[in-house]
This record gives structure tokens, sequence and C-alpha cells, in this order.
């Protein structure tokens, strides 16, 4: 069934097909990722259709195939505005699966003066910082100390993500504030990050 859904029409479909063939860690499923990959998107955006791509090159990484890299690695250079949601994506992958050789681009992604005018979006720096942690770099946690109190919930959430992803002990009372946050993402994101610490 799963080599059906990575045809469908959507790619929402075919990106979570790609995701559980990633975790099952079944290298046969090599074959038939590939070749979802090369797959044309028909009438798919061309962002979701990005976004799928890179979740397939995830999966094909996880079992071991590792020409993938590349692709995702290539996202973490936005040339465009449009590009950012991709680069996002590209980030939390490479922290997932711990890219030791992303270590220093992930770096670059969290400067105040990443274009030499501007720091990247929240979203994406946040990202950075927690795929930073999980690579055992937890220094660059601070910067979710700053929008722990964001008006915007993601970044609350995202926040906390980061601070649980380092493990720093410290920071369970400001996790621990959290449970009690108006919005129930924050108050989910605060207790992983308890329970990862």
């Amino acid at each position: 069934p799963l080599a059906v859904m990575l045809m469908d029409e959507q790619v929402a479909v075919r990106a979570q097909a790609a995701f559980i063939l990633g975790e099952l860690g079944n290298t046969s499923a090599v074959p038939m990722l590939i070749e979802a990959s090369g797959a044309p998107a028909g009438r798919a955006d061309p962002i979701r259709d990005r976004l799928m791509r890179l979740q397939i090159a995830e999966a094909l990484v996880k079992l071991r195939y590792e020409q993938a890299i590349h692709e995702i690695r290539a996202a973490l250079y936005p040339a465009r505005p449009e590009d950012l949601e991709a680069a996002t994506l590209a980030v939390q992958i490479l922290g997932q699966i711990k890219d030791q050789a992303s270590k220093a681009q992930l770096r670059i992604l969290l400067r105040e003066n990443y274009d030499n005018r501007t720091p990247m979006p929240v979203e994406i720096r946040l990202a950075a910082a927690t795929g930073l942690a999980r690579m055992g770099e937890v220094q660059f946690a601070t910067l979710a100390l700053t929008y722990l109190t964001s008006t915007i919930a993601t970044q609350r959430a995202q926040a906390a993500i980061v601070l649980g992803e380092s493990g720093q002990k410290a920071y369970l009372p400001k996790l621990a504030a959290l449970l009690d946050d108006p919005e129930p993402l924050v108050r989910i994101a605060g207790g992983a990050g308890i329970l990862k610490i």
C-alpha cells in the first residue's frame, strides 16, 4: 500500500508514505523511493512538491542511500522568499539525522547578519538551534529564550522544543511555565521539552 501511496496524486500523501518508509528502515524501499523522487508532481504547488522531494530524500538517507543528502543540504541556501519553507524543513531534517557535515551552515543560519543585513526568519533560526542541540552544540539554545514570550504561539512552541533538545536542566523552570500557556500547542511542546530533559 505504501508503494501505491508514493505515486498518489496528492503530494502530501506521497510525503507521508515516504516518511513511513524511512522510519520502517527496510532498505528494499530504496528503489521505489528513487522512482517516486523523479516522478512528476502533476498540478501540485511547486513549494509543496519541493517539500515532498525533501521528505523522500530524508527517507532515502535514513535507508542509507547517502547520495540523497545532497538535495537536503542544497535547500540550506534559499535564494528567494519562497525557498524559506524548504530551507526550514531541510534544517529540521539535517538535525534529525544528525548530519555533522551541515553544522557549519546551521551556525551561519543563526547569525544576526546572515546576509550582511538581516537575520534569517525566526523559524529557520530556531530550527537551526534545535538541529545543533541534537548534535551536541547546546550553547545555541539560548536563542530560544527570546521567543518564549513571543506573541506567536508557534514560535513559543518551537522555542520549547529547542530548550528540550538542549537537555539542560537549567531550562526546566522555563519549560514548566509553558504548561500554563493558553495555547495547547505550546503546552504540549513545553511538556515534551520537560520529558526530553
